[in-house]
Order: C-alpha cells, then sequence, then structure tokens
C-alpha cells in the first residue's frame, strides 16, 4: 500500500515503471537515485506530501548511463480535516488529480497548455503516489510582463476546448460548479486576495506597492462580485468544460517547446479542481543503490 511517509525504495516495482516511462525506455534498470522533500503550502484538502526523486538509469540495448528526474507526489485522506471528502462529485474529494492523471484527459490540451507528464499512479484504499514530470520554468528568476498576458490566452484555450465539437467524457468524479462555488464562498475569509478588489482604499494601496499607482479601480468585476448569480446560471447552461480554478503564478510553469516558444504547464503541486464547468475563471536525503551483481 503506498504510504506517503516511506521511502518509495519499498514500491521499486513503481519506481522503475516511471523511470522507464521517463526515459522512454521499458527495459532500461535503476543504477542508483536520491529523494529530497520539496516544500510547498497546501491550501487544498487532504494531505499531499511532494519529493524530487533524481538518479541515473542504464538503457536496454546501448548499456548507456542516463539521468533521470521526477516529482514524486503522495495523497492521503487525513482524518483532522473535515474539508476534505471521500464523495467523488464533491469539489473537496482528495483523490481527483490522481484520477485525472489516470483518465488520459490532460493528454491532448490545446495548443500553449499542458500537465506535467505523468509517468504513473499507484493507488490503495487510503492513499495515492503519482508520478510526475521535473517541471523547470523558462524564467528561474520570475516572469517577464509579457508572459502575464500570454497566460490568460493559454488557458483561456484551455478553459473554452470542449466548448465547440469536442465533448468532455462524463466521469463522476470531475465537480459540479455548484460545489466548486460552495467551497470557495467569494469572501475575504476564504479568499483574502479579494480585499484588494472589494476595498478601494486596499487597491489603492496594492496597485501603489506593485508600482502600478492610479490603476482605475475595478468597479465591474466588484458588481460581478457583489451578486455572482446571474453569472453563475449562465455558465451553468454552458456545456461542460475543465477549468484549472487555481491559476495563479505559483502554480503555472512557463516552459519551452523545441521551437523555441513558450507554453504553460501545470504545476504540479497546485490545488486539482478539474471542474465540470467554465467557472472560476504546495531535511533529510536518502539514498538507495542496487546491490551489484
Amino acid at each position: 500500500m503506498p504510504d506517503p511517509s516511506a521511502d518509495p525504495a519499498t514500491d521499486l516495482p513503481s519506481l522503475t515503471a516511471a523511470v522507464r516511462r521517463a526515459l522512454d525506455d521499458p527495459g532500461a534498470d535503476l543504477v542508483d537515485w536520491t529523494q529530497a522533500p520539496l516544500d510547498y503550502e497546501n491550501f487544498g484538502t487532504g494531505s499531499r506530501a511532494l519529493r524530487r526523486l533524481s538518479g541515473t538509469a542504464r538503457r536496454s540495448g546501448t548499456g548507456e548511463i542516463a539521468p533521470w528526474s521526477m516529482v514524486l507526489k503522495a495523497l492521503t485522506l487525513p482524518a483532522d480535516d473535515d474539508r476534505a471528502t471521500d464523495e467523488a462529485d464533491d469539489y473537496a474529494y482528495w483523490r481527483r488529480e490522481t484520477l485525472i492523471y489516470g483518465s488520459g484527459l490532460l493528454d491532448d490540451l490545446p495548443a500553449g497548455f499542458r500537465a506535467a507528464r505523468c509517468y504513473g499512479v499507484t493507488t490503495s484504499p487510503d492513499a495515492d503516489l503519482v508520478w510526475l514530470e521535473d517541471l523547470r520554468d523558462a524564467f528561474p528568476n520570475g516572469w517577464p510582463l509579457e508572459r502575464f498576458e500570454l497566460a490568460p490566452r493559454h488557458l483561456g484555450r484551455f478553459n473554452g476546448a470542449w466548448l465547440g465539437d469536442r465533448r468532455l467524457p462524463d466521469r463522476a468524479w470531475l465537480a459540479g460548479m455548484e460545489s466548486v462555488q460552495e467551497f470557495w464562498s467569494a469572501n475575504v475569509s476564504t479568499m483574502p486576495g479579494l480585499e484588494a478588489l472589494l476595498d478601494p482604499a486596499a487597491w489603492a494601496r496594492t496597485t501603489a506597492d506593485g508600482g502600478l499607482p492610479r490603476t482605475p479601480e475595478p468597479r465591474s468585476l466588484r458588481a460581478i462580485l457583489a451578486d455572482r448569480r446571474p453569472v453563475i446560471d449562465a455558465l451553468a447552461a454552458q456545456r461542460p468544460t475543465l477549468c484549472h480554478n487555481d491559476a495563479g503564478i505559483t502554480n503555472l510553469f512557463a516552459v519551452r517547446t523545441d521551437d523555441g516558444r513558450t507554453g504553460d504547464v501545470r504545476r504540479t503541486c497546485d490545488v486539482p479542481t478539474c471542474d465540470a464547468r467554465t467557472c472560476d475563471a504546495r531535511h533529510l536525503r536518502p539514498s538507495w543503490r542496487r546491490p551489484s551483481a
């Protein structure tokens, strides 16, 4: 059974399979590897733990020693988190990320946006392990301003991908919009960042601190937040699609494609949502070496 606190060496078959997928070599053999925890703030439900695994493997056929790295994400349903649930259609369902990575829904997303590549999932009744691509941002020192203009375009294509001829498959574990709205009520207590939108003084202070003084106040957005029901009803009448729902700068990577362009990738530690409507537009270093024959 997967155990988020356990050394992945106890699950060598899954680790080996993930490495083989990462290297695209079904006959590669592990040589050695190390691991280290990755820190992030878990604002979602359930328990999540991240570790970066890296090492080398011997390629089949050539015997070449090849480096590899990946991120292992462990998910559980903790007994002390009353927000998390085992109800598949609820927004707070703790297993949704495992299921969407294993479903293939993220394998063919619109141009400019993709999910981290998944090298395998390991499940049990109360814990899951997801083996993911080790992403590196193309702008390690921070995004340039034009990236903040491009990313919403990529996200818009993603949000609208299933509104035309393409149809979103029916999955019992996709959260409905009402469930999302119920969980994240638009108020300052659950979303502190809203204060800057709702309070003119907070808006002036925030924009000045960000180097954008005299930025016009978002009066139209305030009106929508004050009475969201017409917008929610209009969106509920649309065809189901997927939504990232947590697409902040901490939850996206900018990566370069083979032709030098940059696209956006869901971060491996974001809160999994996969909402079924177009609604709201996470210091021990053990090591292991295979014993010599």
